[in-house]
């Protein structure tokens, strides 16, 4: 399994601007609130969870990655 580095500071800005919270962001992707929480923390997600991170947020999975 890859271990990818993921740009928090990018992904919590792209929420904001969404005006999602971590709970609307996780519903809105389909997961569950830890999952988008740890990933807010910097801590390691799936790239399959990322993927629905960032098109939940209207972008392609590579933006975020580091």
């Amino acid at each position: 399994m890859r271990i990818w580095r993921i740009n928090v500071k990018l992904l919590k800005r792209d929420a904001e601007a969404r005006g999602l919270s971590g709970s609307e962001l996780a519903a809105s992707a389909g997961l569950g609130e830890a999952t988008v929480y740890r990933c807010f923390a910097g801590k390691s997600i799936s790239s399959k969870s990322l993927r629905k991170i960032a098109t939940a947020l209207g972008h392609e999975m590579e933006r975020y990655l580091k």
